[in-house]
């Protein structure tokens, strides 16, 4: 393709140089023959494609659902394992978060209220009272 639209450009400068005969029906003809040859590589580009697609819809080629072998993840497990524990003695703290920690969160927050409406309903109250 770059051949020929080398070629066809050549052939243009060459006869607007020296041809005084036509010099734009012989343009017109070499840039047809360009798009001609264009136009057949897309063709065959598109032909490729298609055939690639209809490739891809084989079941063969259908991506399959990942599941690791026991025998990876029990791999994965003791490769983790030494960044999970927590030996007494190395820190302050201990890993857990402390209670008042947890009673602070926004999750203690929403089951004291919870407990309220509860003990609310119990004593007859009704819920949002």
């Amino acid at each position: 393709l770059l051949q020929a639209h080398a070629q066809a450009s050549a052939r243009s400068t060459s006869q607007q140089a020296g041809a005084d005969a036509e010099p734009s029906s012989s343009k017109s003809q070499a840039m047809k023959e360009v798009l001609e040859g264009m136009m057949n590589q897309l063709d065959t580009i598109a032909e490729d494609l298609y055939s690639t697609l209809q490739d891809l819809d084989s079941p063969d080629l259908a991506p399959q659902p990942f599941m690791p072998a026991p025998h990876d993840i029990i791999t994965y497990a003791h490769k983790i394992r030494y960044t999970t524990f927590f030996r007494s003695g190395t820190a302050s703290l201990p890993p857990a978060p402390q209670p008042w920690q947890m009673n602070t969160g926004a999750l203690a927050a929403h089951g004291r209220a919870h407990m309220a409406a509860l003990a609310a309903a119990n004593a007859g109250l009704g819920p949002g009272v």
